[in-house]
């Protein structure tokens, strides 16, 4: 009985190992199947932190690149920095709005003159009218280029247009002068004439025409001032002269209405008159002045003509 008791109590025993080792193994299975799959999600996991940390390279790479890159940015800026305190070191010509100035001029002077005495009379005439054009261009703060032309008008002729008075080209340099080439006034009508004449150019005190005289073409001239002194300086190579220079002795009233008179040397034959004459002249003249209190100028004139005097 008790042999039986025992063995009825082993195979219990065996029983209960035995199911309590079946349900062991069915647990070891769930565990290898998770740790199975958590294995296969980390392959996963590290398959995509090789592909970050590839990107990540190649990040590195691109940012040391980069890094290169502003170093060098940085090194032309100081360099440009340098070229910008070199360049703002130079004094660059500074050009205004008014650089490039062109000037439309002219002068109609009708006169209307009333006689009463035996022949009463009333007549129209001309005091040398005419139009002017001149233009100058600012090269810099020292040196303009300018030119100019004026021409007569005949308001006594129904406003025709008469010859060139005026047609020349040249420049200016604050310090070193004016030097023109063209037809201008010689350097007798700067020094000399420019500051006195006073009766209209038309009654020239300074004894020529009513041309006013000097205005020649050909003609190269220089001119400056140094302190209170001008200088100006002409030379005139195969042109023409004015028409009228000459001599006589001849004196004529101021009939423009001044209350001064003044006194004209008529040209009177022979001389030298390109007017009709195609002959060319060659003439040089030089002025100085003192413009200081009072104003004094003197000029010289020297002209030959191959059938003038």
């Amino acid at each position: 009985m008790i042999v039986r008791i025992l063995t009825g109590l082993g195979a219990l025993l065996f029983l209960s190992v035995a199911s309590v080792g079946a349900a062991t193994m069915d647990e070891l299975e769930a565990r290898i199947a998770v740790l199975e799959r958590a294995l296969e999600m980390a392959e996963q996991e590290r398959k995509k932190l090789e592909k970050i940390l590839e990107s990540a390279s190649r990040l590195k790479l691109e940012l040391e690149k980069v890094r290169r890159e502003r170093e060098m940015l940085k090194q032309d800026q100081k360099k440009f920095e340098k070229v910008v305190e070199v360049v703002e070191a130079i004094e660059l010509p500074k050009r205004d709005e008014k650089a490039t100035v062109v000037s439309l001029y002219g002068r109609f002077w009708p006169r209307v003159t009333y006689r009463d005495g035996k022949d009463t009379s009333t007549d129209i005439t001309d005091a040398l009218s005419r139009v002017g054009l001149k233009a100058e261009s600012r090269v810099n703060n020292t040196l303009t280029a300018f030119m100019g032309g004026e021409w007569d008008v005949d308001l006594e002729q129904n406003g025709d247009w008469g010859d060139a008075r005026l047609a020349y080209i040249g420049v200016e340099h604050s310090r070193y002068g004016y030097l023109a080439i063209g037809k201008q006034w010689d350097a007798h009508y700067r020094i000399v004439t420019e500051g006195s004449d006073i009766f209209y150019n038309r009654r020239s005190p300074y004894g020529f025409n009513e041309e006013g005289g000097f205005r020649s073409n050909n003609q190269i001239q220089y001119a400056n001032r140094f302190g209170d002194f001008k200088l100006a300086a002409m030379l005139q190579v195969n042109g023409e002269a004015c028409p009228g220079i000459g001599v006589g002795d001849r004196i004529r009233p101021n009939n423009a209405g001044d209350c001064a008179g003044s006194g004209e040397r008529v040209f009177e034959g022979g001389g030298i008159r390109t007017a009709t004459d195609p002959d060319h002249v060659d003439a040089a003249s030089i002025g100085i002045a003192y413009d200081g209190p009072f104003y004094l100028g003197v000029s010289y004139l020297r002209a030959n003509a191959p059938k003038g005097t």
